[in-house]
């Protein structure tokens, strides 16, 4: 993705107050697009066990196995959990993504 195709992107998803990620399972790191400093109350977790830390305890076991599901599948991921922000008011967030594989 060119620079000022993410930048776009990254504007329009502030815009509507939405954020998205691409994640690397093999180095488990996120690039984040989006109003992320308003989802998170902060800059986005860096991997897996950051976001982890900021889901509802209670949500995430139903997070964790959509993910697993969703990868083994190859179908659409689609949850929904209690994060907690920077400031520890807890929000709902509804996540869908749809895994991806490069074809290296």
């Amino acid at each position: 993705m060119t620079d000022s195709w993410f930048e776009h992107l990254s504007a329009t998803l502030a815009s509507a107050g939405q954020a998205a990620y691409i994640w690397s399972p093999a180095t488990d790191g996120f690039s984040w697009a989006g109003d992320v400093a308003g989802l998170f109350g902060a800059q986005g977790p860096q991997g897996s066990a950051g976001l982890h830390h900021l889901i509802n305890p209670q949500y995430l076991p139903r997070r964790i196995t959509a993910l697993h599901e969703s990868l083994k599948s190859g179908a659409s991921l689609s949850v929904t959990y209690k994060l907690r922000r920077a400031d520890g008011h807890q929000i709902d967030i509804e996540e869908s993504a749809q895994p991806h594989t490069d074809a290296d």
